[in-house]
């Protein structure tokens, strides 16, 4: 499972108490673990032509998007995010999301998700993939 991090500015973690709630019919019985997969955590840098950390809505989960599900990225309505130091994506929600919709021609994007494609998705994906793996592999041992 993928997640993002929000964990600045007063948002917490409410997504992963989410994903954790929807998670406890699988693991009720034993038989299954969940493991998140969160892109902030790991390195990528050298992956990047136009960033050099993961943003929101950025170079990294654009690329991911266009790797994992291309038909659903909408490329004619990507748009860069602000400069560095600028408005940011929460800046335009100072109450939260709730205060209401974000001001005209706010896109949610930090970073370059103009310089995303589906073969960056991929390579961001398989780095993201080893810990995974090393995970699973503590768990039950490898495979034989």
């Amino acid at each position: 499972m993928t997640a993002h991090g929000c964990a600045t500015d007063g948002f917490g973690f409410a997504h992963h108490e989410a994903i954790k709630e929807a998670a406890l019919p699988l693991l009720a019985d034993g038989a299954c673990q969940v493991l998140v997969l969160f892109p902030y955590w790991i390195g990528m840098g050298d992956l990047l032509s136009k960033q050099e950390k993961v943003e929101h809505a950025c170079e990294v989960e654009t690329s991911l998007a266009l790797h994992f599900f291309p038909e659903l990225v909408r490329t004619d309505r990507v748009v860069d995010g602000p400069p560095e130091g600028e408005e940011s994506r929460f800046d335009a929600f100072p109450e939260g999301v709730a205060a209401g919709p974000p001001p005209a021609g706010w896109s949610g994007a930090e970073g370059a998700p103009s310089a995303a494609t589906a073969e960056k998705g991929r390579a961001i994906f398989e780095r993201c993939l080893g810990p995974m793996v090393r995970a699973v592999q503590a768990r039950l041992g490898p495979a034989g």
